[in-house]
């Protein structure tokens, strides 16, 4: 089960003698401030609407977020931008990956 944190998503079994799930989904990427049916969108497959992100190099970039199964049942959010978002299974349009994991 995905319960709300205070920064994220994630398991509600996290706790080490529960499970020790390491899954999350932060609320903020990339300036964009997520919600819970953005979350729901995500954890479905499906791709979210457009929105304005904000990358570390400082310029803007619009496009969509689409969580994907990585190697080792690890999971991933893919930034697509939104020029490319008709192809979003092209590994070319792959900015950045946001891993749904605690370190």
């Amino acid at each position: 089960m995905i319960i709300e944190g205070n920064k994220g998503y994630g398991c509600s079994n996290w706790r080490v003698e529960q499970g020790d799930c390491r899954f999350v989904i932060w609320k903020d990427i990339m300036g964009r401030k997520l919600t819970p049916d953005n979350i729901s969108t995500l954890i479905a497959g499906k791709i979210t609407r457009s929105y304005v992100l904000k990358p570390g190099n400082g310029k803007k970039l619009k496009g969509r977020l689409k969580m994907i199964q990585l190697e080792n049942r690890r999971y991933a959010v893919k930034i697509i931008p939104e020029d490319e978002a008709n192809d979003s299974d092209s590994s070319e349009n792959q900015i950045m990956m946001i891993e749904c994991f605690r370190g």
